[in-house]
């Protein structure tokens, strides 16, 4: 019998599978380039930042492109969130062992 590579419980590959971003990657070099014969010399990121404030501004969407400016740059405001049981009572939680059995019984 071969003697196993791996002591029993470690994983061969504890980093996981590789992270690959490759659309992402992609997204940020274009955006990072410059717009060829833009007479300012921007990137296409400062050429959207640009458009997206002049839409805040003057734009038919002026409250969506607003609303977006301020997420990405002040972060999304946090949400509350309730829960509730049946009939908006308390929420119900039964324990279990792994046998099945409950804890007083």
């Amino acid at each position: 019998m071969e003697a196993a590579k791996w002591k029993p419980g470690q994983s061969g590959n504890p980093g996981g599978r590789p992270k690959s971003k490759l659309i992402s990657e992609a997204y940020r070099f274009k955006l990072s380039e410059l717009v060829p014969d833009d007479p300012h010399g921007r990137t296409f990121a400062e050429l959207i930042a640009d458009g997206m404030v002049v839409e805040a501004v003057k734009g038919k969407n002026k409250v969506s492109a607003a609303g977006e400016l301020a997420d990405r740059t002040e972060g999304k405001p946090k949400q509350s969130v309730e829960h509730t049981g049946v009939d908006g009572g308390a929420i119900e939680h039964t324990i279990r062992f792994g046998d099945g059995k409950k804890p007083d019984g």
